[in-house]
């Protein structure tokens, strides 16, 4: 259905659909990407300001060395956000910030009644495809990017860092 209210029948449909980050941004007086991201260190810290730190879709985030920038992603924002966290900890305590980096790059991609594709690096390198990446991808929605539980101790372990930003 269209905005002038057409219909299109159709037996397959493909979209793609732009992305920009929200608009509350607009309120930081700082460069963005052509998407509206704000443009971060490697702290996350907005650049420019002093005191704000961006994530997920509305940071312009170097992911590694090689060029890579962060997605519109869960799988990057989640990353972020734990980053974001420990530095923002890190500078009420006078400590270094810990730089993001988030090496590894996958795509899975459900394809309905099909199946999915599961694909790692930024080439996008298939590893498997039909009902094993599609078991992947149903862990993906349903286990993986809720938060965490469990004590603090665990939570650290989880991302990786010790309660003392290591």
């Amino acid at each position: 259905m269209l905005d002038g209210g057409e219909r299109i029948d159709a037996a397959t449909v493909v979209i793609t659909v732009g992305l920009r980050a929200n608009g509350l941004t607009a309120q930081i007086p700082v460069d963005r990407d052509d998407l509206g991201r704000l443009e971060v260190g490697d702290d996350l810290k907005v650049a420019g300001m002093e005191d704000v730190y961006a994530t997920g879709d509305v940071a312009h985030a170097r992911v590694d060395d090689a060029g890579n920038y962060a997605l519109m992603s869960c799988q990057h924002a989640r990353t972020m956000g734990k980053y974001a966290g420990l530095n923002v900890v890190r500078d009420l305590t006078g400590a270094a910030p810990q730089p993001y980096r988030q090496a590894d790059y996958t795509t899975c991609l459900d394809l309905g009644n099909f199946g999915a594709v599961f694909t790692t690096g930024w080439d996008r390198e298939v590893q498997t495809t039909g009902a094993v990446a599609k078991e992947r991808k149903t862990m993906i929605n349903t286990q993986w990017i809720y938060p965490p539980t469990g004590t603090a101790e665990e939570v650290f372990a989880a991302l990786r860092i010790d309660a003392r930003g290591r």
